[in-house]
């Protein structure tokens, strides 16, 4: 008998535009600082980001190259809150209409830019393991992160999960593209932390390959 997997699911698209538009109303009840908590249309979420980002274009499918949602996200969904479904909304939901319990999910595309897998992965770990969280949390509180959360949060982050982005930034290797922050001594005491709580080092490939069978992996079938 196999060990019995994570409570994770990573689901993966054949293109970045697929999983984008799959996940934008899920991600964005989830975690956005306009609309968390709240129903609304692909419309509205689509004038207030073009709105914001002051450019006069929609880029979000083009900006998110990874999603993760706590299972507590599709309820409103399954609910009816959010009718009309969009054909690929109602796709995902029937993946998981079935799957008992919380848990977490996770979506990349086929050949998605580095680190996409390992950023979202690490967002599921903290999600589902308390001890880990813990860790991460006692971690942080040792570091100056005032300027780390003010990029994130003007990067369209809700203020109550930027500590979580903070560490998947930091542990794969992501701050850098946050000019201005020497992330360094915080990468390494945050990968501290993962490998000493998992046993093996995120940058390890090989050991984070073996870990995928951990947890669910499902592709997305658009049909």
């Amino acid at each position: 008998m196999g060990h019995k997997k994570l409570p994770i699911y990573h689901i993966v698209f054949d293109s970045q535009y697929l999983m984008a538009s799959t996940f934008l109303r899920f991600q964005e009840y989830y975690e956005s600082p306009k609309f968390r908590g709240k129903i609304f249309t692909l419309e509205t979420y689509m004038d207030w980001y073009v709105k914001t980002n002051g450019n006069g274009e929609f880029t979000y499918f083009n900006d998110w190259g990874g999603f993760n949602i706590p299972s507590e996200a599709l309820i409103p969904f399954y609910q009816g809150k959010f009718d009309p479904l969009s054909r690929k909304e109602k796709i995902l939901l029937r993946m998981f209409k079935k799957v008992q319990g919380e848990f977490y999910i996770i979506g990349t595309g086929r050949g998605e830019r580095d680190g996409y897998k390992e950023h979202e992965l690490v967002h599921a770990l903290l999600n589902t393991d308390k001890a880990y969280s813990a860790k991460v949390s006692d971690c942080l509180d040792e570091f100056n992160t005032y300027y780390l959360r003010k990029k994130l949060e003007k990067m369209k982050y809700r203020k109550e999960l930027v500590y979580d982005e903070i560490n998947a930034y930091a542990i794969t290797n992501w701050t850098g593209a946050l000019v201005g922050y020497k992330s360094r001594s915080l990468s390494v005491a945050l990968k501290k932390v993962f490998s000493g709580h998992f046993g093996w080092g995120i940058d390890n490939k090989r050991e984070f390959k073996k870990f995928l069978s951990q947890i669910h992996r499902w592709r997305f079938k658009a049909k």
